[in-house]
């Protein structure tokens, strides 16, 4: 998995991306649409010593998230996309 929000701690990201940066929390079918449509998706995985806070800038990266076999805790969160690049400190749309 490839782009990450940096500086928000380790844990309390889905709040934080909330409060500091307009996100919304929405379901994956719903992210999986935006995703193909070119919009900020974030997904939010509960590690059992952090939260990762991934971009998924691509279908191919949804697509990881999405692994049947990663039983982990996911929430995915709409926000702007040029926002979301400058967090994971990275430039993907042309």
């Amino acid at each position: 998995m490839g782009y990450y929000v940096k500086n928000c701690g380790r844990f309390g990201k889905v709040q934080w991306l909330i409060d500091n940066h307009d996100a919304e929390i929405i379901d994956q079918l719903e992210a999986g649409v935006m995703v193909l449509a070119g919009l900020g998706v974030v997904c939010v995985v509960t590690n059992p010593t952090f939260e990762a806070a991934g971009f998924c800038h691509c279908i191919e990266e949804f697509d990881r998230f999405t692994n049947f076999d990663d039983r982990r805790r996911k929430v995915w969160l709409s926000m702007d996309r040029v926002k979301l690049e400058e967090l994971c400190d990275i430039k993907v749309t042309s």
